[in-house]
């Protein structure tokens, strides 16, 4: 136990010693905070050019729906209008097709009941023969 606090006081003595006057004089002697400063400044300048370019893209999307909504839309109308055009037109597109598929079942259902209903006149008819007989 003694030889370990003497090994943990030992090991703290060597970091702050390197702490305190090593590392401080070996980042001096290798201009490191030169290197930090350029490093932050390149940092920052990416910053400002990456916020300036989503500003710009944000420009240029706002100029392109102004573009589109005065120049290419008839006046009163706009993209909200066209693609709620467009919502009511595949709505009604998949109603006539629901309305036709219906029409088709329905035919279907007759051709089924009038099939039915022969069999069911001939098994009558039949037993009627029998009966008869």
């Amino acid at each position: 136990d003694m030889l370990i606090g003497t090994m943990d006081d030992m090991l703290d003595k060597v970091q702050e010693q390197v702490l305190q006057q090593d590392l401080p004089t070996y980042l001096q002697k290798n201009n490191i905070e030169q290197l930090l400063n350029r490093v932050e400044g390149l940092i920052e300048a990416l910053d400002r050019e990456e916020t300036a370019s989503a500003q710009a893209e944000r420009d240029d999307q706002d100029s392109a729906l102004r573009a589109l909504d005065s120049t290419l839309l008839p006046a009163g109308i706009t993209l909200e209008n066209i693609v709620d055009f467009h919502k009511y037109r595949s709505a009604l597109l998949q109603k006539e097709q629901l309305t036709t598929a219906l029409e088709e079942l329905q035919k279907e259902i007759e051709i089924l009941e009038n099939e039915q209903a022969e069999r069911t006149s001939r098994v009558e008819s039949q037993q009627q023969m029998l009966v008869q007989s």
